[in-house]
């Protein structure tokens, strides 16, 4: 990326490790779910389901310092995010 001054309205965000963190938590609550329904043993899906909780709580945290804190969500993209999907896309 070029150090100037970018030529859109939009943040490109940084690269972040919570999308592969809460995509291998999905894997371990989804083998816990199986274990469960084979063995009635809950441990694997309560520690799968916690995992993407706590994945979901950081991603969440992190979107929330970048735009509120740090200042990265101009007024054409907080506009933007105030429309309707279906008014956009008309």
């Amino acid at each position: 990326m070029s150090a100037g001054k970018p030529k859109h309205d939009y943040h490109l965000v940084d690269p972040s490790p919570w999308p592969i963190y809460v995509s291998f938590a999905t894997l371990v609550l989804a083998f816990g779910a199986v274990y469960y329904f084979h063995s009635k043993a809950l441990w694997l899906l309560l520690i799968g389901f916690a995992l993407v909780v706590y994945g979901a709580f950081m991603w969440w945290r992190d979107v929330i310092e970048e735009a509120e804190h740090q200042g990265h969500h101009t007024p054409a993209y907080k506009s933007a995010n105030k429309q309707p999907i279906v008014r956009r896309s008309l």
